[in-house]
């Protein structure tokens, strides 16, 4: 939904959401195979939160 109102906003897309996939693929399915695997998944899904909540931010505060 955030990206959807930065396209209506006329702006490009702040979330990826190959990456988001990617990083929730990685964080299952890595706890079970590979323990570090999972915790970079892990690591990476935290920082597409930050991504996440700092472009919500901005539309919260109109500065998109």
């Amino acid at each position: 939904r955030i990206n959807f109102q930065y396209r209506l906003r006329g702006r490009p897309s702040p979330i990826n959401r190959g990456q988001v996939t990617t990083a929730q693929i990685l964080s299952l399915a890595g706890w079970i195979l590979i323990g570090i695997v999972g915790l970079a998944g892990s690591i990476w899904l935290l920082v597409l939160g930050a991504q996440l909540q700092s472009a919500s931010n901005q539309l919260a505060d109109g500065k998109v």
